[in-house]
């Protein structure tokens, strides 16, 4: 199983997982153990096995390259908008990141430094200098979090460490560092060095500045030929704190370069195994089904600073947990790797529904700015695994696990009335939404209650048919991951049920999965049809 899942914090767009610490401590997500074979489940639950993906901050708007980046090498993005400068969220952000990376963009204005700017100078907009120049100090001064700047990045951690930059490479040095490539030769100690095991390498150039007073508490660690600083790093032989000026983000077919994040993601989680932890906020588990399982209803810990919401404006206002769907969500993984050998992917609230609700419009979900990561971060998560699966399989199927108390032994079917999951009919049939064969109908042969019944033409109950998860992650306006809503009574949901409800659930999934899911990874067929 890959690393996996992530943090918290009080800010505004994220991208996915988490647990976070109590009051404002760093966040990180408890996964599960990589090997998840049958005869080892046990054994990785004794000891306790963990692998966490931690949650990166990426400054202002980056593009999708250093999203991709950060995703590829085990980490979560979270992209971090450039109004964001106040103290509060700054500090929100300071302790609920793993770590930070400083992206590539416009010029510091050189008053930073104190200098007048170059004609050459093209600068940042003020709204984002002031952002990262916020974040940046709290950042390096008051955090031992890991820290990646690239390009400008890289310019920021000297400015921020009192250093001075050539304002315009051609003009200081008579050489052109703009769409070219060059060689780039390390300081064989440096923690660059180690990461990359190579101390000379081609690299991609972009910058038209560079370092010129070294900063406070900086090396050099690599140059160009012509003289040119190409890379920082901290004197600190325990931080992580690294600027390189070359694009590694746009070389991704570059096995060298990749090492860089995935360096930088092993010191975010490294770091935060370090840091105290309580009160997990969302559970993420990669999988190795083309199968996501949801619950976002069952969690039952606060959100620091976020009161309980009083649905001023809400549509459908609703803040009770639905109980025990977590734990069922818990069990039904476990059962389902039991009987298929792999697990699914997992994504789990633990924050409880007053605080927040993910299954709503962001305008509805929540009522404090405090929570706006959290929510980001979760249909991240879905988000993630959904794209996975498709690139992976092909084709796959998200299953939102809710509770309702209209009928204690029932289970509502949740499609939009067969909207979000229209690859799956168009690809099989009606029959393969409401037939014998069916996950419903493979549930009613278990003998559980299903409304509507199998091979009923009768529309979805209005209050069950189907909320915002699966409206957003399902194949309603197009992909090929089906999403479907379960609502369970209050009976199925009971301590003493979980176990034999999750066992009916897995078994009925296992079935629908034969019929109608990828029974392999897209490789591996074309693997076959190479033999």
């Amino acid at each position: 199983m890959k690393r996996l899942s992530v943090s918290l914090l009080v800010g505004i767009l994220a991208a996915l997982w988490i647990t976070m610490g109590t009051g404002l401590h760093t966040s990180y997500c408890l996964l599960s153990a990589q090997d998840t074979r049958p005869d080892k489940l046990s054994q990785q639950k004794s000891e306790s096995a963990e692998t966490r993906k931690p949650l990166i901050g990426i400054a202002s708007l980056a593009g999708e390259t250093y999203l991709h980046a950060i995703r590829s090498s085990g980490g979560i993005p979270v992209v971090l908008p450039c109004t964001d400068s106040n103290e509060i969220r700054i500090n929100g952000y300071l302790e609920q990141l793993d770590g930070l990376l400083m992206p590539g963009g416009p010029d510091i204005p050189p008053s930073e430094y104190g200098e007048q700017p170059h004609p050459t100078v093209n600068l940042l907009g003020d709204d984002r200098y002031r952002f990262e120049k916020s974040l940046l100090d709290a950042w390096v001064n008051r955090s031992d979090k890991p820290l990646l700047g690239i390009c400008l990045g890289s310019q920021w951690i000297n400015v921020s460490h009192g250093g001075s930059l050539h304002q315009d490479i051609p003009s200081a040095f008579n050489v052109n560092h703009r769409g070219v490539t060059h060689m780039v030769r390390l300081e064989p100690d440096s923690r660059l060095a180690n990461i990359f095991g190579e101390t000379r390498f081609e690299v991609n150039s972009f910058h038209h500045q560079a370092v010129a007073r070294l900063g406070n508490g900086l090396r050099i660690v690599a140059k160009s030929p012509d003289g040119i600083v190409e890379a920082t790093e901290s004197t600190d032989p325990n931080r992580f704190l690294l600027g390189v000026q070359w694009h590694p983000e746009k070389m991704p077919e570059s096995d060298l370069q990749r090492k860089l994040f995935t360096a930088f993601i092993d010191a975010c989680v490294t770091n935060a195994e370090k840091q105290p932890s309580s009160n997990p906020l969302i559970h993420v588990e990669t999988g190795e089904l083309p199968i996501i399982l949801s619950a976002p209803h069952g969690g039952r810990n606060s959100i620091p600073d976020v009161p309980e919401r009083l649905g001023v404006g809400s549509k459908k206002f609703v803040n009770v947990a639905d109980s025990n769907t977590d734990r069922l969500t818990e069990k039904l993984a476990d059962e389902l790797q039991r009987q298929l050998g792999k697990r699914p992917y997992v994504v789990i609230a633990r924050f409880h529904r007053k605080y927040l609700d993910v299954n709503r419009r962001a305008q509805w979900a929540y009522e404090s700015d405090n929570a706006r990561l959290a929510y980001d971060a979760y249909h991240q998560a879905i988000s993630d695994a959904r794209r996975e699966i498709i690139e992976r399989w092909g084709h796959g199927l998200l299953l939102d696990i809710h509770g309702q108390a209209a009928d204690p032994v029932a289970i509502f079917r949740g499609t939009q009335n067969g909207k979000t999951t229209r690859n799956l009919t168009s690809r099989f049939g009606e029959q393969a939404l409401i037939g014998e064969t069916s996950l419903f109908g493979q549930l009613a042969k278990t003998g559980l209650t299903i409304v509507p019944e199998v091979d009923s033409t009768e529309r979805e109950h209005d209050a069950f048919d189907g909320g915002y998860i699966v409206v957003t992650h399902g194949s309603q306006e197009e992909g090929s991951v089906d999403a479907i809503q379960l609502e369970l009574g209050g009976r199925l949901r009971t301590k003493s049920m979980l176990e034999p409800t999750a066992e009916k659930l897995a078994t009925a999934i296992t079935a629908f999965a034969t019929d109608y899911l990828p029974k392999s990874p897209l490789s591996e067929k074309v693997t076959e049809a190479v033999d």
